[in-house]
């Protein structure tokens, strides 16, 4: 019997000991002017949420610095659910989190120069009609901005990579991808009122679906886009195998697609 309980106070110190103390445990700090949380995270702060009643009209704007360091992240499901309305980034936020502004009420945002990426559902269902991504971006996650009244976009010369569904259910009527970006993923700008495309020379992958739902009547690409094996249903609507035969049955045309009188035909200087 002895055994037995020395047997256990031993299995209870070794249990106490590897969870250790909480001195090393960065707890939220909330400001308490704005509600803002923060959370330590090596030389900076991270946003985490706001504490406050759900109410309508909330603009907030998220200061570079809190008690002497910067802000550095906006934290995932940050303001999740929340009554935003508007919200400025600053150029110390160097990321976004997934969902961090998922399901406000969100009609601007501004967004830091600092930024490199935006999480997938960052800003899904909000009723945004414009947004700017500034140079700094690299990445555009899944379902980054789906969801919004965006009529206006543009994407700066730092994206590499457009996420699926990054600007899906929007209303955008013409998009230009720049040269930077390489890949645009599966129905990124799918449900649109997309009437003209601008696809940059440096674009190698497009997703299934990306601009499916959408009336394409112009298509400007270049030829570096590999779609002489692809299978799938097709970037768009019903016209894709006609489209498709056209630019890359005799070697990825690169040049300006025009689609009138029910044909795609390619525009020459």
């Amino acid at each position: 019997m002895k055994k037995k309980v020395r047997f256990l106070g031993m299995i209870a110190a070794i249990a106490i000991a590897s969870c250790g103390d909480d001195s090393d445990f960065n707890w939220p700090e909330t400001d308490p002017v704005s509600g803002i949380v923060y959370q330590r995270s090596g030389n900076g702060y991270v946003v985490t949420g706001r504490n406050g009643a759900i109410h309508t009209g909330i603009v907030l704007v998220i200061p570079d610095a809190y008690n002497g360091f910067p802000v550095t992240a906006i934290g995932r499901s940050a303001f999740f659910n929340d009554s935003l309305t508007e919200v400025t980034i600053p150029d110390s936020v160097t990321s976004i989190g997934h969902a961090a502004f998922w399901r406000n009420r969100l009609t601007k945002a501004t967004i830091g120069g600092g930024v490199t990426s935006i999480g997938i559902n960052a800003f899904f269902e909000n009723s945004l009609t414009e947004v700017i991504i500034p140079d700094s971006v690299a990445s555009i996650d899944e379902g980054a901005f789906e969801d919004n009244d965006l009529v206006t976009i543009t994407i700066g010369s730092g994206v590499a990579s457009i996420g699926g569904r990054a600007f899906f259910i929007n209303s955008l009527t013409e998009v230009t991808i720049p040269d930077n970006v390489t890949s645009i993923g599966a129905d990124a700008f799918r449900n649109n009122s997309l009437t003209e495309v601008i696809i940059g020379n440096g674009v190698t992958s497009i997703g299934d679906g990306a601009f499916q739902w959408n009336p394409l009547a112009k298509v400007a690409i270049g030829a570096n886009v590999n779609i002489m094996n692809d299978d799938s249903a097709g970037w768009f609507s019903n016209t894709w195998p006609w489209f498709r035969e056209l630019y890359s049955g005799n070697g990825r045309l690169a040049g300006t697609y025009v689609y009138a009188n029910d044909a795609w035909t390619r525009q020459t200087d």
